[in-house]
């Protein structure tokens, strides 16, 4: 397993923008901290629908492996440093003006003995521990 760790962290080799959220204000609105560009695998699975002579491919879902544990509900959107810079501040603050930008609907974890059901904090990050995101 250790090895198949290793591999793992071998394989981040995408950079995504990440908004984590914090909290909501008082007309009950998203809050996130200032974006921060990280390290992940950015998976698509896309299916193909033939439609007479044309061909229209649907992402039909993503998952990213992030290098530390995000928060559920905090938003991910595949993007370098110089992506990040082109932001206004509008989308800075809010990743909902984004089209790119997906929301983490569920996170799991798997430990180098083998699934677990611990709850790692945000932010916690270990060679040892791979987290899987679904956005």
């Amino acid at each position: 397993m250790l090895i198949v760790m290793f591999v793992y962290y071998l394989t981040l080799t995408d950079d995504c923008i990440y908004w984590k959220l914090t909290g909501v204000d008082e007309q009950f609105e998203d809050i996130f901290t200032e974006p921060v560009v990280i390290k992940c695998r950015w998976d698509t699975v896309t299916e193909e629908i033939q439609k007479d002579d044309t061909v229209q491919t649907n992402a039909k879902q993503n998952t990213v492996f992030p290098d530390r544990v995000l928060v559920v509900g905090s938003f991910v959107m595949l993007g370098t440093e110089e992506t990040l810079q082109g932001l206004t501040p509008d989308e800075k603050a809010n990743p909902n003006l984004l089209k790119n930008a997906k929301r983490i609907v569920s996170q799991s974890t798997i430990a180098e003995l083998g699934w677990e059901q611990k709850q790692y904090p945000p932010d916690f990050m270990s060679e040892r521990v791979v987290i899987q995101c679904q956005i």
